[in-house]
């Protein structure tokens, strides 16, 4: 129970809702409260669990889209979200509860219809059911071009794929397939097309299979009177820029410190596995939409560990 209350504040801090959960205390307000706690939970579920996509239709051929273009506009996603029938199925992978199907034509995005699972409890079983034309018609009334609903409320990049999935992280659309496109939108209409073909380029160190690191970088911070009430430390690798032969070119290290005090003296072994980080080679390297990138584009991180833990 008191590890579930520690969850929930850290999720309510992650949302940065802690002064509405103030103020519904304040105003013994349950019913809010109970709401906050359901939305936020199921927020961070989302957002810490791999999604399913839309489909897109591209030049005829079919792509998984990764990412949910109706989920954009604010109003579009909660007047859908009460469109769809009561016995929708909810799954995890899948919290919007519904797939959206699109094309690319005419130089347009245009949303071609959208899908649901149901679920019949006599039958025990579900179906797929296709959300009905004058719902359509209702939900995207100011975006209907002659009998074509175009998305003219998407400005920005979306991302087709298709193909084995090269790296995946547990995390909302955090994964790259084999084959990619990047299509740019302004207002609904398509202004740049970029395709990729991604792969390994090169074999070598990975991220979460490194050596023990106090073999790797002996760093003899243990040894320093200025960490002596400290049993590890947390390393945090980010910015990492590699090149097609598995170099690691540049990175930023910062480590992971409560204290201010410590935050300044930890700076010069953070130096150090900078340092050591890049001379290691090879790194396992992927070609990754015009980038070259580790496993974990968006960083990583290890503990090294000082000293056992005080009993």
């Amino acid at each position: 129970m008191v590890f579930a209350i520690f969850v929930f504040f850290v999720v309510l801090v992650f949302n940065c809702q802690f002064p509405i959960f103030i103020s519904c205390i304040h105003t013994n307000n349950m019913k809010e409260l109970i709401i906050l706690i359901c939305t936020l939970t199921f927020a961070h579920c989302a957002f810490a669990t791999g999604q399913s996509g839309d489909i897109i239709y591209i030049n005829g051929e079919e792509w998984h889209l990764l990412g949910k273009p109706i989920d954009d506009k604010e109003k579009l996603s909660k007047n859908l979200a009460e469109a769809l029938p009561k016995n929708v199925l909810v799954i995890t992978s899948n919290w919007s509860r519904y797939t959206a199907y699109w094309s690319v034509a005419n130089e347009r995005l245009q949303l071609d219809s959208i899908i649901c699972q149901l679920y019949n409890e006599e039958a025990r079983e579900a179906y797929t059911h296709r959300i009905p034309i004058n719902d359509m018609q209702r939900i995207f009334k100011k975006y209907y071009e002659g009998s074509t609903i175009v998305a003219s409320w998407l400005s920005g990049n979306i991302r087709a794929a298709k193909g084995d999935v090269l790296l995946y992280e547990h995390m909302g659309f955090r994964r790259n397939h084999e084959y990619e496109q990047i299509l740019t939108i302004k207002n609904g209409r398509l202004t740049k097309q970029q395709s990729f073909r991604n792969h390994i380029v090169s074999k070598g160190f990975i991220p979460d299979s490194l050596p023990d690191p106090k073999k790797i970088f002996k760093l003899d911070i243990e040894s320093d009177p200025d960490f002596a009430e400290l049993d590890k430390v947390f390393f945090h690798v980010d910015h990492v820029r590699l090149d097609s032969l598995g170099n690691m070119l540049d990175c930023n290290v910062k480590a992971e410190m409560w204290n201010d005090r410590y935050k300044l003296i930890i700076k010069k072994y953070c130096e150090k596995v900078k340092t050591i980080l890049l001379k290691m080679h090879p790194w396992q390297t992927y070609f990754i939409n015009g980038e070259y990138v580790l496993k974990y584009k968006h960083g990583f991180g290890f503990m090294y560990r000082l000293r056992d833990k005080k009993k």
